[in-house]
């Protein structure tokens, strides 16, 4: 059962993160696509440990740290902006 999110009016990094999974899901990347994102996140300095295609915790800690560096919004999530940052750098 997911955690309950405080309800405020806002999208809060509280939500987006509640949510992520759900998003993955939704997006039906699977493990190979997930390994591709983990793969680049790993040249471009942010490793992960292994890349094993499970979109968990390490993954969305990586993304984070990738976008916050990067000057991007930081949402957890590879959207349009975060993938083509990531693949002109790697």
């Amino acid at each position: 059962m997911p955690e309950l999110v405080a309800a405020v009016g806002i999208i809060a990094a509280a939500t987006i993160s509640a949510i992520s999974g759900i998003l993955v899901a939704r997006l039906r990347l699977d493990y190979r696509e997930v390994a591709i994102i983990q793969a680049h996140l790993t040249l471009a300095g942010f490793p992960l440990g292994a890349v094993d295609g499970i979109a968990g915790k390490r993954t969305d800690k990586a993304v984070e740290d990738y976008q916050a560096l990067n000057a991007l919004t930081i949402d957890g999530i590879v959207g349009i902006n975060t993938w083509n940052r990531l693949w002109r750098t790697t």
